[in-house]
């Protein structure tokens, strides 16, 4: 076990560094609304180099939710580094040797939630990989991969999504992106969704605030788990 304060490889904060780079990356993001601000944020990209690897992928992973928050296409710096991120803190090489089968895998599923393995494995044309599919639900970087193809999708179909709760319900909610009040509506699809398959109850505008002091947390893992991991292989 590796002590306290140790600093990790590639690593060149120490801890109290390390976090208060995190605490004003955070704050600088929030700040950051237009494509220049992010493009001329040098400050940010060239100190994210020097924090832990996952203090790096926490924050690249909050000025993703801001973007969906927003409802903004991520800019390509931020693409670019998730991308680039999210090789170094996945699996190693000899437990996923094919570079593509997360991606794929996770854009399927999150299309497709609680699907088999078996039916994972034939819709990709990956029938000798099924016991490699498996094992990806064991791997934090493919639900990493979820959070970020969940929310892409997410924002895509918000807006369709909502038109047929209202359909349904025949009643609306106040939603936006002030995180203090309202949530983003992207991040309440899955509530608008649950809702409407009658396992929730409709969304009141009380329950989308109490739900925009946290709207991060529908895509940790526990919930995209919960949410699209197959019941039965």
């Amino acid at each position: 076990m590796k002590n306290k304060g140790t600093i990790p490889a590639g690593a060149k904060f120490g801890h109290e560094d390390d976090k208060f780079f995190e605490q004003s990356s955070i704050r600088a993001l929030c700040e950051m609304t237009s494509t220049g601000d992010w493009a001329s944020a040098k400050f940010l990209w060239a100190g994210l180099k020097k924090c832990h690897p996952s203090t790096r992928l926490r924050i690249l992973m909050h000025g993703l939710r801001l973007c969906s928050e927003r409802q903004q296409p991520p800019p390509k710096i931020l693409v670019d580094l998730i991308e680039d991120e999210l090789p170094v803190s996945g699996a190693p090489r000899a437990r996923v040797k094919d570079p593509n089968l997360i991606p794929e895998v996770a854009h399927y599923l999150v299309r497709n939630p609680k699907e088999s393995v078996r039916k994972i494995a034939a819709a990709l044309g990956r029938h000798s990989q099924k016991d490699t599919i498996n094992r990806l639900f064991k791997e934090p970087a493919f639900w990493k991969e979820c959070a970020l193809q969940s929310a892409r999708y997410d924002h895509e179909r918000a807006h369709t999504i909502f038109q047929s709760y209202v359909e349904r319900f025949g009643q609306t909610f106040e939603y936006g992106t002030d995180a203090s009040n309202c949530a983003a509506l992207s991040s309440l699809v899955p509530y608008m969704l649950d809702a409407m398959a009658g396992s929730k109850p409709p969304l009141t505008t009380e329950t989308v605030r109490k739900i925009a002091a946290s709207q991060s947390d529908i895509r940790s893992e526990a919930a995209l788990r919960l949410r699209l991991a197959p019941v039965a292989q």
